[in-house]
């Protein structure tokens, strides 16, 4: 789906704003602090129903407002549709799809696809195991019809194993094994199995980025052997003893090695610059957005400093790629948009330049022969 209009009723230091992208390349300028990133975290929460930078959904409220409200216009390849969201304060989030009232968030999160990518995307290749997980799931999301019910599935089984351990009742704890264990076999089959599906498009977005990187993919599960039900079993009385289930999905983390010469794999983290890493992530990214594009599927990217820690020539190919993806990108800058030298090769009906007036009342926009 392509965003064709968004307007914003005070969220953060935004107390209205009307924004009409392109369907292509829209890049947001503007000093820090002016509410670039309010933007994005806008039509995040449309889709998502929360922002990319906190779960408090109450701190993008305006101070001295009651809530904040964004609404936004997406065309879907056949028809206009409305897209809707709604927070008081101490109130849900109420959210609104073709002016229907969405029980599930994941109903719009399953029909648009958004990448959110901050500054720190290099930790995707040299942070936490979480990050990687997060990154595994949504694509897998997207790709799986099934496996947001299989995670559902698995997680209320794991949650109620631990309410069982953290009361020290066993019998209980071993009741959900089985349910645990079909689960969560399930689930890692599917992380194993596009795992080894993106590995191509991985291949060509490096190869695309930077031919200095070759990347592989590889899953730790999280627990060992072949089945997760005979891995809880062996680890039950350590798990008593701790109260929580040590084994499982939870513990999951994708493996990045680097090819070099004669193939001889080596884990890219230590290795690996800064830089590398952050085009290694990029890669990442656009694997699974080009996997996506297969079925059809168009991805959203919600940007945030685009221009950060990257150099001129990888920035013009990280535009490049991002293009001939489909997607829709909305980005953020700091820097003058001369910096961006191939903008004006772009089609100028599917490209957009937009300058953030100071207090976050106006987009101007620009146009890309700059």
């Amino acid at each position: 789906m392509i965003f064709e209009q968004v307007k914003i009723e005070n969220l953060r230091n935004i107390k209205s704003l009307e924004f009409t992208p392109t369907p292509g390349f829209n890049l947001i300028t503007g000093a820090n602090g002016v509410g670039k990133t309010a933007l994005l975290e806008a039509i995040h929460v449309v889709v998502r129903g929360r922002s990319f930078r906190t779960n408090l959904t109450d701190s993008l409220i305006q101070h001295d407002q009651a809530g904040f409200l964004v609404y936004s216009r997406v065309h879907d390849g056949f028809r206009n549709v409305s897209l809707a969201v709604q927070k008081s304060l101490q109130q849900p989030v109420r959210m609104k799809f073709a002016n229907e009232v969405i029980q599930r968030i994941s109903t719009v999160a399953q029909a648009i696809p958004v990448q959110s990518i901050q500054p720190t995307i290099a930790d995707l290749v040299f942070g936490s195991p979480r990050i990687r997980r997060e990154w595994l799931d949504w694509g897998v999301f997207h790709q799986e019809p099934d496996f947001h019910m299989a995670t559902r599935r698995w997680r209320r089984s794991m949650e109620q194993r631990n309410a069982a351990l953290r009361q020290g009742d066993a019998n209980a704890a071993v009741s959900w094994d089985a349910s645990l264990g079909k689960y969560g076999d399930v689930v890692t089959d599917y992380r194993r199995s596009y795992l080894e599906k993106l590995q191509p498009f991985l291949d060509q977005a490096l190869s695309e980025l930077s031919v200095n990187l070759k990347l592989d993919l590889s899953l730790v599960q999280g627990f060992s052997g072949s089945s997760l039900a005979e891995d809880l079993k062996r680890s039950f009385t350590r798990d008593l003893q701790l109260r929580v289930t040590q084994a499982g999905p939870q513990r999951a983390d994708v493996r990045l090695r680097l090819r070099v010469d004669k193939e001889v794999l080596t884990d890219a983290s230590p290795t690996l610059s800064r830089g590398q890493g952050k085009i290694a992530a990029y890669a990442m990214k656009i694997a699974e957005t080009k996997m996506l594009k297969i079925m059809n599927k168009s991805t959203l990217y919600l940007i945030d400093d685009i221009d950060s820690e990257l150099d001129e020539h990888h920035l013009v190919k990280l535009i490049e790629l991002l293009m001939a993806t489909d997607a829709q990108v909305i980005a953020t800058t700091t820097s003058s948009p001369s910096k961006f030298t191939n903008l004006n090769q772009l089609d100028s009906a599917t490209t957009g330049v937009f300058k953030l007036q100071e207090d976050a009342s106006d987009l101007v926009k620009l146009g890309v022969n700059i």
